[in-house]
């Protein structure tokens, strides 16, 4: 591993975090160059952020921003799994894992109490062999008793 002074670097590059909550998810656009994922714009009412990982995504960084210019709309896309968040408020964002282990974002939204947005390093084990420097995108299901399984 390097020497990057990574906590220092993970709080400037996450700075932007909190203010994602309490805004209302009009859409999510994601960057695909085959095969990786490789950026993320979460697209509100009044702001876009974009979400992106830094140092070869041993980490990830979100910040304002305007919505995927013309330079870098090939390959961006919906992401199915996704959809389901748009049109809700988001409720909480907080940060998961550190550099080199899982370091990304979980997403909760209003009304969706078993689900989250999860927007992590590629660099959570185990890793596919035929990506690097990418993003893994997922959809956290969870349940806290048999009532309200999903």
């Amino acid at each position: 591993m390097d020497s990057y002074d990574y906590p220092r670097l993970i709080a400037e590059a996450c700075k932007a975090l909190p203010e994602v909550e309490g805004r209302m998810l009009v859409d999510v656009l994601v960057q695909v160059v085959e095969p990786e994922y490789n950026q993320v714009w979460l697209v509100f009412e009044d702001l876009t952020f974009v979400i992106h990982g830094r140092v070869g995504s041993e980490y990830l960084g979100i910040e304002a921003g305007s919505a995927p210019t013309d330079a870098v709309m090939e390959g961006v896309q919906h992401h199915a799994p996704f959809t389901q968040f748009v049109g809700r408020r988001l409720v909480q964002a907080r940060m998961l894992g550190e550099a080199w282990n899982g370091h990304g974002f979980e997403f909760t939204f209003e009304g969706l109490t078993g689900l989250s947005m999860l927007i992590q390093s590629i660099y959570s084990s185990p890793k596919p062999d035929a990506v690097e420097d990418c993003l893994r995108l997922g959809v956290g299901h969870y349940s806290c008793g048999t009532d309200d399984a999903v």
